[in-house]
């Protein structure tokens, strides 16, 4: 490969350090973060029910209340549980990790640790990136001052308040819209549609965890435990990949964020499966892989969940209907002024970063680095955000990461750096390409360290019956060991023998069954139909689902 040498050596000074001095500040940094790991790895949040009944929650259930509950004093409890995480961890070590992260990042030569985190992922520096940044939040700034002036004089002072804005802007057409997107749906969704653009996946295997549960990290994400690459034989070998989505089948709303997430996560799951190089060190997500490079197909593919031409193809209910065209029309017009906020959400997260890295050492205070946190808010987001900056070590600015979501997005397109405790300068695992944050910590993601579910037992039901978990997928033509997994848990479920000599291994999802489509002995068109659909899903990729 005629660039091999000038890019291993550009991929090699991201990561080796000579510096005894720089080494011994890393160790420090690494204690740092485990010791807060720790703390944080005991927060169990709670909210109030409009009952007065106190509830434990996980951060994704809390976000989708604050988006969708019909009761502002759970929407102010869930918000409100958000504000308290941040302090909690402040007060267990960020603002030391902080000052070592810029003591290591010194002691190779850069300003400091967010302008290490820029350059080596982007190429540029930090003050390149806020030269872009500045001119997007100047060019931005009257179109959020005019959308927060219309949203108080159709909705009222009270549609400001930070746990009632996402309320304000879709809480009802959230239920109107929700039936159309059963997760049950999504995998079969986010198949056809990759399908139907030409997206396949050449043999990747894919793990997948989709639904949220305690102890999960709440942000979907997507990495790479073998990169692809082509041998110097010619053999080709794919990848491996691992992505989660964060369904919560019984709130409203969740089912639509979760679809955005698998459309994502899935985008670059198959971005990394194409990349055809002589080497896996040329395919790997970390840094000095670009992160506007990384998210510029998985942002395209998320953006077509608001899309209406796509939602008329792919937004169905469980009968079978279409979303109606009136209801997407509502939803542009309702939504289109405001898109202002999901834009200035994610710019607060790099200007707050950038504070906090400049920050004199001394000034790095859990009081002073709260404070800036809501000047930050004030100044970007014109108030509280309803996603508060530090609301919490479990979801967060990951170092390669942009997505389109308002409540999920953060602004990677321009290298934002990693809050996150156990950053890539610290540490030598895999980088996550994972659901946007906007706030200031980052859990660090591990599929194998979840642990048990706590779903009840009609959860995990309705998971093995209609969330198509367990599932291989792919392009055979025929009866593939999707289909023959499928048929099990359909037969284990409506009471059925599960083997049958000769029976076909097609299973009806979850649609056709309530549609009242028959089970058994359909006609051999209907079965090639399913078989196809089901079959063809991710091209030559194969997809399991794991997690509880």
């Amino acid at each position: 490969m005629k660039f091999a040498g000038p890019q291993i050596e550009k991929t090699l000074k991201c990561y080796i350090v000579e510096s005894a001095d720089a080494k011994a500040v890393r160790e420090k940094a690494v204690g740092l973060e485990n010791k807060m790991n720790g703390a944080r790895n005991k927060l169990k949040p709670t909210y109030v029910e409009a009952n007065g009944e106190t509830t434990e929650a996980t951060f994704t259930v809390l976000r989708t209340k604050i988006r969708s509950a019909a009761e502002e004093s759970v929407r102010k409890s869930c918000w409100e549980a958000t504000r308290t995480t941040g302090p909690f961890l402040l007060a267990n070590g960020f603002p030391e990790i902080i000052a070592e992260r810029n003591r290591f990042a010194r002691t190779l030569g850069y300003e400091d640790f967010y302008d290490m985190k820029v350059t080596q992922a982007e190429g540029f520096n930090k003050k390149r990136c806020f030269e872009m940044l500045d001119g997007l939040e100047a060019a931005t700034a009257p179109l959020l001052k005019t959308a927060l002036e219309k949203l108080e004089k159709e909705k009222g002072a009270d549609a400001l308040k930070p746990w009632n804005l996402s309320y304000a802007l879709s809480g009802e057409l959230s239920r109107d819209l929700d039936p159309y997107f059963p997760f049950e749906n999504a995998p079969e969704v986010w198949g056809r549609s990759f399908a139907a653009m030409g997206i396949a996946y050449r043999g990747t295997k894919m793990r997948l965890d989709l639904c949220d549960r305690a102890g999960k990290y709440p942000n979907g994400f997507c990495h790479w435990p073998v990169a692809p690459h082509r041998g110097a034989d010619g053999t080709w070998h794919s990848s491996e990949a691992n992505f989660t989505s964060l369904a919560t089948p019984d709130e409203v709303g969740s089912g639509n964020t979760a679809l955005t997430t698998l459309m994502h996560e899935g985008g670059h799951a198959a971005h990394f499966a194409n990349i055809e190089q002589g080497s896996p060190l040329f395919a790997q997500e970390r840094a000095p892989f670009s992160v506007s490079l990384a998210e510029t197909q998985s942002m395209f593919l998320d953006s077509l969940c608001g899309d209406a031409a796509w939602l008329g193809r792919y937004a169905r209910d469980r009968s079978g209907a279409p979303v109606p065209w009136a209801l997407l029309e509502r939803s542009i017009k309702e939504k289109h002024p405001y898109e202002v906020f999901a834009l200035r959400g994610m710019i607060a997260v790099p200007y707050f970063e950038k504070a906090l890295y400049e920050m004199p050492e001394e000034d790095l205070t859990a009081e002073n680095i709260a404070r800036v946190a809501d000047e930050i808010e004030h100044k970007i987001q014109g108030g509280l955000a309803a996603r508060p900056l530090l609301s919490g070590a479990f979801y967060t600015p990951v170092p390669i990461r942009p997505r389109s979501r308002g409540e999920r997005r953060s602004l990677r397109t321009f290298a934002v750096v990693s809050l996150r405790p156990g950053s890539l300068a610290f540490d030598p695992r895999h980088r996550r390409l994972s659901t946007p944050p906007t706030d200031a910590f980052q859990l660090h993601p591990d599929v194998r360290s979840y642990g048990p579910s706590t779903l009840s037992a009609a959860h995990h039901e309705r998971r093995e019956l209609v969330l198509l978990p367990r599932l291989r997928l792919r392009r055979d033509g025929g009866a593939s060991d999707a289909h023959a997994l499928s048929e099990k848990v359909r037969r284990r479920h409506c009471g059925q023998p599960e083997d049958r000599p000769g029976a076909p291994g097609v299973v009806l999802d979850a649609r056709q069954r309530r549609a009242g489509l028959p089970q058994d002995g359909r006609e051999p068109h209907r079965k090639a139909a399913v078989a196809r659909r089901v079959g063809r899903v991710h091209g030559e990729g194969r997809a399991e689902s794991v997690g509880g």
